[in-house]
Formats: C-alpha cells, structure tokens, sequence
C-alpha cells in the first residue's frame, strides 16, 4: 500500500509532462516541460500529502518559526553536501565506469538558460520530488518503521527513481540528508531548501566552469573536498544544537 501510494504520486508527475508534451512549442526542452509539470502537479500533490498526514494526526503546516535560527545553516549544509558527494563520486572513478549520465543526462540539465535552470531545477523539481520522497514515501514509511528505516528506504527510492548509477548514488546520500531535516524540524520547507541549495551550487559551477576551471586541478579540487565535507559536518553538526529542541520523536 506504501508502495501504491509514492507510486500514484510519481504518476501524476510523469502524466503532467505527458499532458504537456505533446502540445508544447518545439523550443522547450525536457528541463522546461519537467518545470512546468512540476509547476502543474505541486497543489495535488500537497492535497495528498495534506490529507495523509491528517490521517496520522500529524500537522503538515509549515512551522516558520523552527526554520529562523538554522536558516543559513541549511542552505549551506546543502551546497556543501553537494560539492563533498559529488568530488567523492569523481574521486571515486565511478563517473568514468558508469558514463551514462554524463553523455545523456546532464547537457539536458545544464544546456538550458540559466534562468530556466535556476526556475526549473532550483525551484520547482525540488519542490515536487520532496513532496513525493520525504512527503509521501519518508513519512509513510516512518509511520510502519520508525525514521531510520524511512530514511534509509526513501534515500533508496529517490536514488533509483533518478535513473543512473552516479545519480543515484548522489541522490541516496542528499536524500538521507533531507529525510534527517524533515525528522529534525517536522517541515518540508527543511529539505525542500537543502535541495533547493544543493542543486544551485551544481548549476552554478557547471554554469561558470569556464572561469572555475583551476577547481579541477588536483591539489585544488582535494582541498575543495575536504573544505566541502568540514562545512557540511560543520553545519550537521550545528543545525543539531539547534534544533536539539524541535525533533520529533523517534521511534
């Protein structure tokens, strides 16, 4: 049943960009027709995600206040989280055994204007993806196993359903990440602007790569990691005193 339900809102999703395809003028790209389907799914996908939650007795408003004081820290845990996974991934080797999403996906995602990376891939994708897997598939799956396994099998969901190997394995850690947000303030708004931060910083360094091409000499790009991974463990370390008093229970 947890299942069927993460699968209908994925659905919904997909049948948005399936509606709006055929009629789009031929200058809008995949990234463009994702935005706008995002755009087009996001208030019944909040319905669903409102009334499931109402049935649990959980309080699926916003809560503001609990954002102020860690604010920044989320931002940055997001961007730095972002830069650390992805220099390790290449650190790895894996972008080189596994190409795909090099070669096919990403001049998809960075060919469009920047503006319509900024609105598409910053704003709305994230908005709808965290509707679906910290929203509906974290929360359901809280609700039978506790957080942990949520996070665990959510992160799981959201690398898969990202449809590459490097992908997915940078989706699964961003994606517990996220899952550890939501438990920690009880608001999507937590998540939705770690990944909203975590995909601007991409756009951006791919974006002014030109001028940031001193980044990928070697000493440069280990110094770049370690920074990367001292922030974010930095700011995990510092939106967890601060929030020590919002958690919700954990079980």
């Amino acid at each position: 049943m947890i299942l069927l339900k993460i699968f209908l809102s994925l659905v919904i999703y997909w049948a948005m960009f399936n509606v709006i395809a055929p009629f789009a003028p031929a200058s809008f790209g995949p990234l463009l027709l994702t935005g706008l389907a995002a755009l087009l799914s996001l208030p019944l996908l909040y319905v669903f995600y409102r009334r499931e939650r109402g049935r649990h007795g959980q309080e699926a408003r916003p809560e503001y206040r609990r954002l102020g004081p860690s604010l920044a820290l989320i931002l940055l845990f997001g961007a730095a989280a972002s830069v650390a996974v992805n220099n390790l991934l290449n650190l790895s080797g894996l972008p080189y055994l596994f190409p795909g999403y090099a070669e096919n996906m990403a001049p998809a995602l960075y060919a469009p204007p920047l503006l319509t990376q900024l609105i598409c891939t910053c704003l709305l994708i994230p908005a709808v993806e965290e509707l679906i897997f910290r929203g509906q598939a974290f929360c359901l799956f809280r609700d039978r196993f506790g957080w942990r396994t949520a996070a665990f099998l959510s992160a799981l969901l959201f690398g898969l359903y990202h449809g590459s190997v490097v992908q997915g394995v940078y989706a699964f850690f961003l994606g517990l990440g996220a899952a550890w947000l939501l438990q920690r303030f009880g608001t999507l708004l937590a998540p939705w602007l770690f990944h909203m931060a975590a995909n601007l910083i991409s756009v951006l360094l791919e974006h002014f790569s030109g001028q940031l091409a001193f980044l990928n000499l070697l000493p440069v790009f280990l110094a770049e990691t370690g920074i990367a991974l001292g922030l974010a463990a930095v700011c995990f370390l510092g939106i967890r005193g601060r929030s020590a008093g919002n958690e919700r229970p954990r079980r």
